[in-house]
């Protein structure tokens, strides 16, 4: 498990919104670039933790790579098939097959990203892949 540091900054119920600064690893990924300063995370609160407490939680690594995965190549993969898909449909039906490839590659990747979205709401909602804050250091 990966354990992070932040500040509270809002309760909602038992989860907290917590602050948490760029860290070594966020900046060699560079898949938020533009996101620059703090970002914050959704954890859970079993310790009581209150807006302004410094504290320490724990992230689930072994979903990361699973979650890159989907995030990253699903949509990509699905679009090289959405291409390959309307170059056929094109051809079959004697058709521009560039423009097919294009639409084909486009409706593919707009449904991928639609998968991530619903992938993304179902696994924020699981308990188990949550941030858990596990202590207040000041």
């Amino acid at each position: 498990m990966k354990q992070e540091e932040g500040f509270v900054l809002k309760l909602d119920g038992d989860t907290a919104l917590v602050q948490v600064g760029r860290h070594e690893s966020c900046e060699s990924c560079g898949a938020c670039a533009a996101a620059e300063g703090p970002q914050t995370v959704v954890a859970e609160n079993p310790i009581s933790a209150k807006p302004g407490q410094h504290v320490r939680f724990t992230m689930h690594e072994e979903g990361f790579v699973k979650a890159a995965f989907i995030i990253f190549v699903m949509p990509l993969i699905l679009a090289a098939v959405g291409a390959f898909c309307g170059w056929r449909i094109a051809y079959i039906w004697e058709a521009n097959m560039t423009i097919g490839a294009v639409i084909g590659s486009c409706i593919m990747f707009v449904a991928g990203w639609a998968g991530v979205k619903k992938y993304d709401s179902e696994t924020g909602r699981r308990h188990g892949m949550k941030p858990v804050i596990t202590e207040i250091v000041a």
